[in-house]
């Protein structure tokens, strides 16, 4: 099942109104509260340039998240994803030490994805998501060969 921009922008407004998420902004980055944590998501044909099709989310800083498209033809794939990237984002916004998958960030995976943190670390590959990695890679293959 394919799942939309809006449907991953609400599950991003669902999780980061829990309680856990809102008192550990406030415990970490209580100068910030007053600014509103709300990652901005939108949907993507790729999130990086190189090796598009291994990158299935971005967080740029603490206020976008950007899903690659081919990751969304999975449900439970792409939720996870958005967890992982919210993860990123509240690293970055309470300004948690460790590097990019470090300390602050376990800190912050471990706090919105209790039970499957671990899982989230790393998209997995499904039937679905791999029909729409390769969909991808032969549009991207055509949009290069009519550019030359």
């Amino acid at each position: 099942m394919k799942v939309g921009e809006k449907t991953l922008q609400n599950y991003v407004d669902t999780l980061i109104k829990t309680r856990r998420i809102k008192e550990f902004l406030n415990e970490k980055a209580p100068h910030k509260v007053s600014n509103g944590f709300r990652p901005i998501l939108s949907v993507v044909d790729q999130v990086a340039k190189k090796n598009p099709s291994h990158y299935s989310g971005m967080a740029l800083g603490s206020r976008t998240i950007q899903i690659s498209c081919w990751i969304c033809a999975d449900k439970d794939q792409s939720f996870a994803t958005v967890r992982h990237e919210l993860a990123h984002c509240i690293q970055s916004w309470c300004d948690l030490a460790g590097s990019y998958h470090g300390r602050g960030f376990t800190t912050a995976l471990k706090l919105v994805s209790q039970g499957t943190w671990r899982n989230d670390r790393y998209w997995k590959s499904t039937p679905a998501v791999e029909q729409a990695r390769q969909e991808l890679s032969l549009i991207h293959i055509c949009r290069c060969r009519r550019a030359i």
